[in-house]
């Protein structure tokens, strides 16, 4: 997680730059984050600094600072200071530094459906879902409850209601009007728009591209 000067958390919300940088793990140790591909910087997954405590909207959680030197290129790629944090092992909030929930689960066919009214095309980057799912009618995965992947079952905790970040262009970090313009004709619910169920995990384990979901 990247924070401020003030230990606060940072998203696209405010900074819509951050879709321009790619992330990719180098050798099941290391993380390398680049920008239009090219090199930015890269640092061990077990690389930490100075701890801290850092703010996750109302949470204050422990953390440890990755490496000053990441932290000094990103602020200068952002044009912001900043630092990159890594959640202290002691830490017990719920969902760790994720918003909200565990994992967000969209199907294929709910993205089609809403690219058929959109009438443009519109990648499933936008909504960062941890599982995607296919072969089931557009929006089934607000009503299964539950479901299994192999060994694991996930329990529904809550409908994913989105913000200004799907609007942001998940390579140029441009902000649009959709898909929100689209689906507020469709998916309106009290808080805004709905797109995409929460799920908690029950188990912890191995989940595989091509697995079968059973409800």
């Amino acid at each position: 997680m990247l924070v401020d000067e003030k230990n606060q958390m940072i998203t696209q919300r405010t900074m819509p730059k951050l879709a321009q940088i790619g992330l990719s793990i180098e050798d099941e140790a290391r993380i390398e984050l680049t920008q239009h591909g090219q090199f930015i910087t890269d640092f061990g997954l077990d690389e930490t600094e100075a701890k801290m405590t850092v703010k996750v909207w109302k949470d204050e959680v422990p953390a440890l600072e990755v490496s000053s030197d990441v932290s000094n290129d990103l602020s200068q790629l952002l044009e912001k200071k900043v630092k990159l944090v890594k959640l202290a092992s002691e830490c017990e909030r719920p969902g760790r530094f994720a918003d909200s929930q565990p994992l967000l689960v969209i199907s294929e066919e709910s993205l089609q459906n809403l690219e058929l009214k959109a009438q443009t095309s519109l990648s499933m980057v936008r909504f960062r879902p941890n599982i995607v799912v296919k072969g089931c009618a557009p929006h089934a995965e607000d009503v299964w409850g539950r479901f299994e992947v192999g060994s694991i079952s996930f329990t529904a905790t809550k409908v994913c209601t989105r913000c200004r970040i799907t609007q942001t262009h998940p390579l140029t970090g441009v902000v649009g009007e959709e898909p929100m313009k689209t689906l507020l004709t469709y998916r309106g619910v009290e808080k805004g728009v709905a797109f995409g169920f929460y799920y908690s995990n029950d188990q912890t384990g191995d989940i595989r591209v091509g697995q079968n979901l059973v409800i």
